[in-house]
Order: C-alpha cells, then structure tokens, then sequence
C-alpha cells in the first residue's frame, strides 16, 4: 500500500507476521451511504463521528472487521 499512490499517510496500527492478508475481497471504494453504518459507527464512536485515530489497534481491526461482515465479505483469520 506504501507505494500505491491512491494512498495518503498511512499509519501503522498493527504490526505482526502472517501468511495471508486480512481482508482478500477488499478492494479500493467509498462509503457513499453513510446512514446505513450508523449501527457500526456508534459501536465504535458513541457520536457517531469517524475518528479512526482515537481507536486502539485492537478496535481498529474489529472496526473493520464490522465492515467485512456488513459488506457480506468473509470473516478474516
């Protein structure tokens, strides 16, 4: 992703080994109805605001995590 120039400040939240990526079926797009995630939003920010910095790595993984599952896209191992 760091040399992909769709991508801006990346930030590392979590660093480990692994033989396969997280989320395969994932691919570059936009969230265009936000109303329809507000049940994920919440879960994760009380206001409802996207604040993807002030979750910890952990949340940060279950945040999409949530998406996955939402987007009806298989569980990550």
């Amino acid at each position: 992703m760091k040399t992909d120039y769709r991508h801006k400040a990346l930030k590392l939240i979590v660093y480990n080994e692994t033989t396969s990526r997280s989320f395969p079926e994932w691919a570059m797009g936009a969230v265009l109805q936000v109303g329809s995630h507000e049940k994920i939003l919440a879960k994760f920010n009380p206001d409802r605001s996207f604040q993807p910095y002030a979750l910890s790595p952990s949340d940060s993984l279950s945040f999409l995590q949530a998406f996955s599952e939402f987007r009806g896209m298989p569980k990550s191992t």
